[in-house]
């Protein structure tokens, strides 16, 4: 005799569709800088959104904000900054 319960783990597997912009305002209010493995400044972006919508390079939101926020030191072949508040 089996006296396990079963639940039901319909819609447990599926994506829910939050539309990933639930904490992107958090990232708006500073400039991106993109470098080059040589230290070279290649383009300035006037917030992350601007970087994600510009850059040729194929980098993401999160991608970018991982970088900026110090998470990960390179994404998309490219170094990430945040410019420097003057």
């Amino acid at each position: 005799m089996d006296n396990k319960k079963k639940i039901s783990v319909e819609g447990v597997f599926e994506r829910s569709d939050k539309g990933g912009k639930h904490r992107k305002w958090r990232h708006s209010g500073y400039a991106v800088l993109m470098y080059n493995f040589n230290g070279e400044l290649e383009a300035r972006y006037s917030d992350v959104d601007e970087a994600v919508e510009k850059n040729t390079v194929g980098a993401t939101y999160t991608g970018i904000v991982n970088c900026v926020t110090g998470k990960v030191k390179k994404h998309a072949g490219k170094i990430w900054r945040k410019e420097a508040a003057v």
